[in-house]
């Protein structure tokens, strides 16, 4: 976010001198507005999508009208959404239909007035297409695949040490939150829970996985490690994670480390969506996308937390670590046992 005012200096008259010395003059400046112009708008927008952009935050020192441009990069798009002479009445929003191409775009509103200098704005967004978005996912090697009654969704799952694992994040809409509230990567990212929510969220039959089953699936790649709950699964992050790309980008989800061979061999594409914790006015900050995988167990750590499993970036380990049952929210990958 770039939020400023952008200054536009006129050159001071030079000061007139004479040898009957006159008096000094100088060129009079514009005057500021009073604020700074603000608009808000979604981390992530669906392409096709129509939104509408509401500028506040900034007002003339008469409280007399303002007019509001804006500008789309790298789409070259310029309108107006209202003119300094129009009535006060009149509405500054502007309504914009998001574009198909899945790029990051810049909005800029501009508010200006004559006599004053200029205020603007600039926001950025993400363009997201649940079907397109991430590339490189292929489950055609999957055991199967499981749709959710409750909603008809469909969830491929592959087989390991006797159980089903779904090889996407669960994303069940009947509770927790899309990323940074953004509904348009529901279905990209899944649904992030808290471990109440988690602990009753996967469809009947199956169940969020105990740290038992997270310590038979490592296993299964490591069998002489002697793998332990709540303890490190050393050299194992690499065969569950996913090499996968976002958007238009040629570089990976995973940003690439030497030291992390990313084989996928476990078919689960474990991806880099993040986590929310609990922040200012109720509301939880989302963070670590690109960064962090972040998966419930159902394994309580004691009465308000519970423990989950965590990959990163630049780690060979699968990690575990606890957080407070209602103030962090994780995915969930569900499981149960194979038939």
């Amino acid at each position: 976010m770039r939020c400023k005012h952008i200054f536009l200096w006129l050159a001071l008259a030079a000061s007139l001198f004479a040898v009957s010395c006159k008096k000094e003059e100088e060129e009079e400046l514009d005057e500021y507005l009073y604020g700074s112009v603000y608009f808000s708008i979604p981390q992530f927008l669906s392409a096709g999508q129509t939104v509408t952009l509401s500028p506040t935050g900034v007002r003339r020192a008469d409280n007399g009208g303002l007019g509001y441009a804006w500008e789309v990069t790298p789409t070259a798009q310029l309108d107006t959404s209202r003119y300094e002479k129009d009535p006060l009445s009149k509405k500054a929003d502007w309504t914009y239909t998001i574009p198909d191409t899945l790029v990051t775009l810049q909005i800029k509103v501009t508010a200006f007035a004559a006599g004053y200098y200029t205020s603007s704005c600039t926001q950025e967004t993400v363009v997201v297409d649940a079907e397109n978005s991430v590339r490189g996912l292929d489950f055609s090697g999957a055991d199967g695949v499981f749709t959710d009654p409750r909603d008809g969704k469909e969830y491929p799952y592959v087989t390991h040490a006797g159980r089903d694992w779904f090889a996407r994040n669960l994303a069940y809409e009947g509770a927790g939150q899309p990323y940074d509230y953004c509904p348009a990567v529901k279905d990209i990212f899944g649904m992030y829970y808290t471990w109440g929510e988690a602990s009753a969220a996967c469809p009947e039959g199956w169940r969020l996985p105990t740290e038992a089953d997270w310590v038979a699936l490592a296993s299964g790649f490591r069998p002489d490690a002697g793998f332990q709950p709540q303890e490190t699964f050393t050299d194992v992050a690499g065969a569950l994670m996913g090499n996968a790309r976002f958007n238009e980008e040629e570089e990976p989800l995973w940003e690439y480390w030497p030291s992390v061979k990313i084989t996928n061999d476990a078919k689960l594409y474990i991806l880099p969506y993040g986590y929310a914790a609990a922040g200012h006015g109720g509301k939880y900050g989302f963070t670590g996308f690109r960064e962090f995988a972040v998966f419930w167990t159902a394994d309580a750590y004691d009465e308000e937390m519970a423990i989950y499993r965590y990959f990163y970036q630049d780690k060979t380990g699968v990690y575990a670590n606890a957080g407070f049952k209602e103030d962090f929210l994780a995915s969930v990958r569900c499981v149960r046992d194979s038939e």
